[in-house]
């Protein structure tokens, strides 16, 4: 309802009445120009709205580009003596390389086709990464805090790693810092399994709109019989 102010015989109209200040803009803008912040907004949404399904490709890529960081850290690691048992880490990096990049396949093959099946193999493998990184985090703090009280804590690390080379850089707290490290990446791929997790949510319920606009209507005839009573 539009107050009119009204000054004898004559009516004004007041362009600054409060009810021209919506409580949307917080009372700050007037109708005005409230609606062009709105418009601006609804642009800005519909942008990300487009953005969104993009995404997974933008982590693909950096899933990629992670893989080969972690490839190229491992044969510098090997090859400069910071690594004692190869036998135990190469296979395992190796493992975990093929399980990363079939995941990555499978996350390219369901964005292309559309299909919730080939991302969800994406987010079980991303989940067991999140797993053994965060594992070997409380691994490595746990090997730390113990030190020497336990004949495991102390002669684990000397069999596995080159633990003079790694002080030499990171210095005494190395084991902190790789836990550190390995958490952060946990965290990183965390992001990603959840873009992943939306993007499913984006075909389900895309698929679902489709199934009701392609659905028929189904017709339902009565047959009605006429009823007469004789008196």
């Amino acid at each position: 309802m539009v107050k009119v102010h009204t000054l004898g015989n004559s009516r004004r109209f007041n362009d600054n009445a409060p009810e021209y200040y919506p409580t949307a803009c917080c009372e700050i803008l007037h109708v005005s120009h409230a609606v062009y912040a709105a418009s601006s907004l609804q642009v800005f949404l519909n942008v990300i709205r487009e953005l969104s399904t993009r995404l997974i490709f933008i982590c693909t890529v950096f899933q990629i580009i992670f893989t080969i960081v972690v490839a190229c850290l491992y044969y510098t690691l090997e090859s400069r003596n910071f690594l004692n048992a190869i036998e135990v880490f190469r296979p395992a990096v190796v493992f975990i390389g093929l399980v990363n990049l079939i995941g990555i396949f499978c996350a390219l093959i369901g964005v292309l086709l559309e299909r919730e099946i080939f991302v969800q193999i994406q987010i079980t493998f991303l989940c067991g990464l999140v797993v053994i990184c965060d594992a070997i985090a409380f691994c490595l703090v746990f090997t730390m805090a113990m030190g020497k009280k336990l004949t495991l804590t102390e002669k684990l690390p000397k069999y596995l790693v080159n633990g003079d080379e790694f002080e030499k850089i990171l210095g005494p707290f190395w084991l902190y810092i790789c836990a550190i490290l390995l958490h952060m990446t946990a965290a990183s791929t965390m992001c990603i399994l959840g873009i992943n997790r939306r993007y499913t949510m984006y075909i389900q319920q895309k698929v679902a709109y489709s199934q009701l606009q392609t659905e028929q209507p189904t017709t339902i005839t009565v047959n009605r019989e006429e009823s007469f009573i004789k008196i």
